[in-house]
């Protein structure tokens, strides 16, 4: 045998090892993307592929989730893989599809940032109001928490732009939204480490128009929230040029291309922008809630307050206007600075804000926010059985470690405020134990004794 010739033999075996290889390899990440967080709630919980339903807007199937999309892609590079370590019916046809299964790697994040950022606008809604809610438990923790890659500044999200939805998103990925990249670059590239010698049989035209019609038809469903956010964009410019009526107009054919619109509050705050000024002396919660907002830009948080009450119906009261009452009860409780202060002057703050906090807890009992202020202001005012109370529903909610740790230290020195030394030291050394980037001072300092 030649020099040449055994130069191809050994160079043979070795492409076909890699042909072999990559494609594992990438359905290995693959299935390992489907695993790991995808998304971490504000608020803490953590969201893998298989717990994110694949919803455009429409509604999701919750089989139907970015898991098991992950775990298709990471099926067909498996498919890949077999087909060029021997043959099996088919195996021709699928066998160095590398770049077809580089584009399918691609399709769960590409879907993913989509979903999140134009097609269903409430969920980003539903992470701007924990994002707000978080930011506030942050800043009263009494030292440095958390710090997000994009910083932002509460009551200042305003998920009816893009730029902020994607810091949002942007903020609370996880490492799983990555891993499909890796395998898409490495299906791309193959080029770098396989040579390939026998091609796949190319499809029959007739499939090749049915493949492009399917992909031309999901192209159009995926543009169909984008389209509705730009009809809103276009009601936006009608509303600041005064042209209420066609406003109105274009809010509803948002409403249709984009259903997620409807769940959102300042989308209802454009209509109730447009019926006001179209019949100021007809009331709406839409033009209540516009109204509202106006005053919340001022700072106004009382007036805002004022308006929203005449909505108000505790057994009818939908998702987007409980939002309203948290984001202006929540400025009313900031606005008087609670839990800061000289120690002669915090009490009264403490005081002017605790009614804010326990109405907003009867109009949201889920607002952890709400919780943990309570919790606080009832430490500061030695209403230690209240703070423990609050902390522990605190601890019940949460899944961030940083807010975890702060509840348990309130707990900790709130039972060493009963007396019960022994117990409070063992939830402080529980504190410690969730605040794994050594933030939390106020629990050292007491165990030091240097408070």
């Amino acid at each position: 045998m030649s020099t040449v010739n055994q130069f191809w033999f050994l160079h043979k075996s070795e492409s076909k090892s890699i042909q072999i290889l990559l494609p594992a390899f990438c359905s290995l990440i693959m299935f390992v993307a489907s695993i790991f967080p995808w998304l971490t709630d504000p608020l803490g919980k953590v969201y893998s592929a298989w717990s994110i339903p694949v919803d455009m807007g429409w509604g999701g199937v919750k089989v139907f989730s970015y898991g098991f999309c992950c775990f298709c892609c990471a099926v067909y590079a498996m498919l890949i893989a077999l087909a060029s370590w021997r043959d099996f019916p088919g195996s021709r046809t699928i066998r160095h599809r590398y770049i077809t299964a580089g584009v399918l790697c691609l399709v769960p994040p590409l879907l993913f940032t989509l979903q999140y950022t134009y097609s269903n606008i409430y969920l980003s809604d539903v992470l701007a109001q924990h994002k707000l809610q978080s930011m506030l438990i942050i800043e009263h923790f009494g030292y440095d928490g958390q710090r997000d890659l994009i910083a932002l500044k509460p009551f200042s999200v305003d998920i009816s732009t893009v730029n902020y939805r994607m810091a949002l998103f942007i903020d609370q990925l996880g490492l799983g939204y990555l891993l499909p990249s890796i395998s898409a670059y490495l299906f791309f590239d193959y080029k770098r480490f396989i040579i390939v010698t026998d091609f796949p049989i190319r499809q029959e035209n007739k499939n090749k128009k049915i493949l492009y019609g399917i992909i031309f038809c999901v192209i159009l469903l995926l543009l169909r929230s984008p389209v509705g956010l730009g009809c809103e964009y276009q009601a936006r410019v009608l509303l600041a040029q005064g042209d209420y009526r066609s406003a109105l107009q274009w809010l509803n054919i948002a409403r249709f291309f984009n259903p997620s619109l409807n769940l959102v509050e300042y989308y209802h705050e454009e209509i109730g922008q447009a019926l006001y000024y179209l019949n100021s002396k007809q009331q709406t919660d839409e033009s209540r809630a516009y109204l509202a907002e106006s005053y919340r830009m001022q700072n106004d948080y009382l007036d805002a307050y004022e308006e929203l009450l005449g909505s108000w119906r505790s057994a009818n009261t939908p998702p987007w206007m409980i939002n309203e009452f948290d984001l202006t009860l929540q400025g009313l409780a900031e606005y008087t600075h609670p839990l800061r202060g000289p120690l002669l002057k915090r009490p009264i703050n403490d005081d002017t804000a605790l009614p804010w906090i326990q109405l907003l807890l009867t109009i949201d009992p889920n607002n952890e926010y709400a919780h943990y202020i309570a919790g606080r202001i009832a430490y500061d005012l030695d209403n230690y059985n209240e703070s423990i109370q609050q902390m522990s529903i605190v601890i019940n909610m949460s899944k961030d470690n940083d807010v975890l740790s702060s509840a348990y230290t309130y707990i900790g020195l709130s039972e060493i405020g009963l007396g019960n030394e022994i117990q409070g030291r063992e939830t402080l050394f529980t504190a410690i134990k969730f605040d794994k980037s050594y933030h939390n001072n106020t629990a050292r300092e007491e165990l030091s004794g240097l408070r």
